[in-house]
């Protein structure tokens, strides 16, 4: 019985992400793109939750990874689609579908790998989801000029996040890392969250804090020993546990 909690909150990364591709489709971008964060809170609950109970389960980390596609791989997509004008397919289709595939390949490595304690192989979807909503609505609302060059960056940024994804460079986990060892980053998105949404917007701000994020995480594990060896020793067996975000 006491899987129903963290499974709900699972549904309700389910059901935001389901009604972010109805605000889609009504040209609602900008509450599609807080949908889509609002799923990214209720995937980094529920496995939290989950192992409080201490209820993780193959179940829940399954219905955990359906969930996800919807909010993090076809919502991100279909939204940027709907950004860009028609005449520039089949170009932008290309961009949106290499992150399709690169978002499900993601998902369903991480369900058949070891879950690793402190950090994820690969950029975790949530996370590049955020980012191409976050963009999308960026633009918008600084109202950049040029559509191409947009197209440009917001495409090709897609294919990025793609790669990252499917690569297996580390991202630590919120989870899994001691504040001590990692207050300097911490403290440096604090700083780079504050000064573009006070110079902007909080869709910008959002949106560069995660692409703070995705850049430089992953030279405290690639570059600096002592992450490194966190990184090793987080290795562990087979688990059957709910990870947080993928």
């Amino acid at each position: 019985m006491s899987s129903w909690l963290p499974n709900s909150v699972t549904l309700l990364n389910l059901f935001s992400g389901f009604f972010a591709i109805l605000m889609i489709t009504e040209k609602n971008l900008e509450t599609a793109a807080w949908l889509i964060f609002v799923s990214l809170i209720c995937d980094s609950l529920d496995g939290n939750i989950a192992r409080a109970l201490k209820n993780p389960n193959i179940f829940g980390r399954e219905l955990d990874s359906l969930a996800d596609i919807v909010s993090f791989v076809v919502a991100p997509s279909l939204l940027a689609v709907k950004s860009w004008p028609t005449q520039y397919v089949p170009w932008t289709l290309l961009a949106a579908l290499i992150y399709l595939s690169a978002g499900a390949y993601r998902l369903a490595r991480f369900n058949v790998r070891p879950p690793v304690k402190a950090y994820f192989e690969g950029f975790p979807t949530p996370a590049g989801a955020v980012i191409v909503a976050m963009t999308v609505i960026a633009y918008q609302k600084n109202e950049w000029p040029g559509i191409v060059h947009y197209i440009a960056d917001n495409g090709i940024l897609m294919v990025v996040i793609s790669v990252l994804m499917v690569s297996r460079i580390p991202y630590p986990k919120l989870s899994g890392i001691k504040f001590s060892k990692w207050q300097f980053f911490f403290y440096s998105c604090v700083i780079v969250f504050s000064i573009v949404f006070m110079k902007l917007n909080l869709e910008t701000a959002t949106c560069f804090l995660f692409l703070f994020f995705m850049l430089v995480s992953p030279i405290y594990f690639l570059y600096f020993p002592k992450y490194a060896d966190e990184k090793e020793k987080s290795r562990g067996g087979l688990s059957s546990s709910r990870p947080s975000a993928k």
